[in-house]
């Protein structure tokens, strides 16, 4: 009698994705990816849910990838983008972020002290507006202060 042992590899997830970001200003959108299995065969895009004529095969597995979409956002305002993860065995992943245009210039307002103003004391407090810049969440004063923002 004789017998042979083929291993098998059973994988059923996708390929998990991690910061995934859009920059506007080069076109490029960047992520991470691992699979914990048999490997990445590659990647799928769908910009508002309509798939991309661009795929990307992998032929070695990296820590994180890069694609420029540029063409594809053009003048979009906003837009839903969303990567998929395909591994060898077919099992799919995918990760999707919503992008929003905006100024990357935004306008400062101080109302408060003026210009001239003479203190004697350290401690002054500011007041003014950020105008031309819709997606803001937080102002941060000194790299380590958030500023009260009302809406």
């Amino acid at each position: 009698m004789q017998s042979k042992k083929i291993p098998i590899t059973i994988d059923t997830t996708g390929p998990e994705i991690t910061d995934l970001a859009y920059d506007n200003k080069t076109g490029k959108l960047t992520w991470k990816s691992e699979d914990k299995g048999i490997g990445i065969l590659g990647f799928m895009f769908m910009i508002n849910d309509e798939l991309l004529e661009d795929t990307m095969i992998i032929e070695e597995e990296a820590s994180s990838y890069e694609l420029d979409i540029g063409k594809y956002i053009g003048d979009l305002r906003e837009c839903e983008i969303t990567v998929i993860s395909v591994d060898k065995f077919l099992n799919i992943n995918s990760e999707t972020i919503i992008y929003v245009a905006d100024n990357y210039d935004p306008y400062i307002f101080i109302m408060k002290p003026g210009l001239l103003d003479v203190y004697n004391t350290n401690e002054i407090f500011f007041e003014g507006y950020v105008a031309n810049y819709s997606a803001l969440h937080k102002v941060i004063i000194n790299e380590d202060v958030e500023a009260d923002v009302e809406f």
